[in-house]
């Protein structure tokens, strides 16, 4: 992809009456040597259509593996690979705090959680203040966390946490408020709801 953005798979195939496996997608990176999984699905038989949590991603070169199970081989399938271009999402991967999305403050940013993960995000404030933090998700009728807000400071090797709200699978909306020096600042999003 040519700049910052989303990617989005999509993989088409014809019904079967099995809750078995069909096969198994993942984007990755590869570096000539050894491949970084970014994302990896299982695809099911009945489901016709099997869709990738939308991943932003940074400008580069990346790969789609779609790899078969054995007891469901010689099946036809089609796929699309949709992207646009964005600078509102955060930068897969951010699952540590050295490799944090950096934002601004007062902007509204987009992610995804994929499995039991910790999403990063690094802003910086010049004076001391008070900032709001809001969380939103879809709606899902479950009264478990959906994810956990961390902020934190981080000086290279440790973290110390300054602050920390969650949000409930059916609670779209939560917020919280908190006074920090001015400084730079990682903050993350583990992990999300199990429902």
């Amino acid at each position: 992809i040519s700049q910052n953005g989303t990617v989005c798979l999509t993989i088409n195939h014809e019904y079967y009456d099995s809750t078995s496996t069909m096969g198994y997608a993942r984007i990755f990176t590869y570096d000539g040597t050894e491949q970084n999984k970014l994302y990896e699905y299982k695809v099911k038989l009945n489901s016709q259509t099997s869709t990738t949590l939308k991943l932003g991603l940074p400008a580069g070169k990346y790969f789609f593996e779609f790899e078969s199970d054995s007891r469901s081989c010689e099946r036809p399938y089609n796929f699309i690979d949709n992207y646009a271009a964005a600078d509102n999402w955060e930068i897969t991967p951010n699952y540590k705090l050295t490799d944090a999305t950096a934002i601004q403050i007062g902007k509204t940013y987009n992610g995804s959680l994929y499995g039991i993960e910790d999403d990063h995000y690094s802003f910086t404030i010049d004076k001391n203040s008070t900032l709001k933090v809001t969380f939103n998700h879809k709606y899902t009728d479950s009264a478990s966390t959906f994810a956990y807000i961390e902020i934190m400071s981080y000086d290279g090797s440790s973290e110390t946490l300054l602050n920390e709200f969650s949000s409930k699978c059916n609670n779209k909306t939560t917020s919280s408020s908190v006074s920090l020096p001015a400084g730079q600042y990682p903050a993350s999003a583990p992990p999300y709801c199990p429902a």
